[in-house]
């Protein structure tokens, strides 16, 4: 589906107003607790974008990514990290490597919205 995007485990206020935002733009957000939930909703969803919290429980954000990458199946698959604004800096240049886009957490959630907008139209 062109229009949907999976969230996992984004949990801040303003990652919450803009699923809200996402929504009430006609994107269809599928939201999974964890790592392991989003690996089996996108074997099933095949969703464009997906949103990664960097903070996983259970499992390393860096570790689902490369298990996603890996996959043939999701070769197109855009993969945005969420990350804390203090640490943004610091891990751009590592995570820059692996995931498709990087948005700081304490973004307002019109600037997460329009970051991620750009993504679902690639």
């Amino acid at each position: 589906m062109k229009n949907q995007v999976l969230i996992v485990n984004c949990k801040s206020e303003e990652m919450k107003k803009t699923m809200i935002h996402l929504e009430e733009n006609g994107i269809d957000v599928r939201r999974a607790a964890d790592a392991e939930s989003a690996l089996f909703m996108i074997s099933i969803l095949h969703p464009p974008v997906v949103i990664v919290d960097t903070k996983l429980p259970r499992m390393n954000s860096l570790t689902f990514v490369q298990m996603l990458k890996n996959d043939e199946g999701n070769k197109n698959l855009i993969v945005i990290a969420i990350l804390d604004f203090k640490s943004m800096e610091y891990k751009k240049q590592k995570l820059s490597k692996v995931f498709d886009g990087l948005i700081s957490r304490t973004s307002s959630s019109a600037n997460l919205f329009s970051n991620i907008k750009k993504f679902l139209k690639a």
